[in-house]
């Protein structure tokens, strides 16, 4: 890159003088994020839930998956580094850079990694699970669960995960917090924000409850608490592998295999 197209900050660090305002003003951009994340995730499919029936969206669970999907890949893909130009500027090239989604090669090395560590984890996963099953209820496995639409992740559903909470979380959240902070801190604030992002399934609960009348109480809060624990740690594993790869990829497919499956090793039937 050309010197001239670098500025210092007092820091020290240094910064591209084409990128956006928003590129320079990581906090308040990660802030706007998460706001516009959680509208472009609950809003589409509350209105899709508002005009269509119950029976329907049952028996038609593709269209609510698809609804979901497409409405975050909007955000993600078009109006993240083409309308607001983070993590650095208006231009798709350089957002799949920006985002490391284009470095594959060695692409043997970028596949394997991520199928590695996704088996590494799985297996912790199900040896837990059989831990817990001493204690209390079995273990089931059930292979029809990776196609059964009304259970989420599935084979299907794990897409909308395993692409797009990396491309927010890893490739632009990680890749604006890097720019204030040093690796250490980026990796645990990126593991705490991705974890704590799971909480929308607090608010969705809620909203539901209160526009279609779906039951919402304790049973169901609990469970995401211990989901906001888990994908704390989670975000943080693969916040680290982000760092010392420089690869999006991995991550993705660490990330889809785990939810795809994970029905197959966690599945605890009391």
């Amino acid at each position: 890159m050309n010197p001239k197209n670098k500025s210092k900050r007092k820091t020290g660090r240094v910064v591209e003088k084409d990128t956006t305002c928003l590129a320079n003003l990581p906090r308040l951009s990660i802030t706007i994020l998460l706001f516009l994340y959680a509208v472009f995730m609950i809003v589409p499919v509350m209105i899709y839930r508002a005009y269509a029936t119950l029976t329907f969206i049952l028996t038609h669970m593709y269209v609510f998956h698809l609804i979901n999907f497409f409405s975050v890949a909007l955000l993600w893909a078009i109006i993240v580094p083409l309308v607001l130009g983070l993590p650095n500027r208006r231009e798709f090239i350089g957002y799949a850079k920006s985002i490391r989604l284009t470095k594959v090669k060695p692409v043997l090395r970028s596949v394997g990694l991520g199928l590695i560590t996704a088996v590494a984890t799985l297996t912790l996963m199900l040896f837990s699970n059989f831990l817990s099953s001493l204690f209390n209820g079995q273990v089931a496995f059930d292979p029809a669960l990776l196609i059964e639409p009304l259970v989420v992740p599935n084979l299907y559903t794990a897409f909308l995960p395993g692409i797009w909470e990396e491309v927010a979380f890893r490739g632009v959240m990680l890749v604006l917090i890097l720019k204030v902070q040093n690796k250490q801190v980026s990796i645990i604030g990126n593991g705490l924000l991705f974890g704590g992002f799971h909480s929308v399934g607090i608010l969705t609960g809620f909203l539901s409850a209160i526009f279609f009348g779906v039951e919402f109480n304790r049973e169901h809060f609990i469970p995401i608490l211990f989901q906001m624990v888990y994908t704390t740690f989670f975000g943080i594993f693969i916040a680290y592998m982000f760092v010392k790869t420089k690869m999006l990829l991995p991550c993705i497919l660490m990330h889809y295999t785990v939810d795809a499956l994970f029905y197959l090793v966690g599945y605890n039937k009391r």
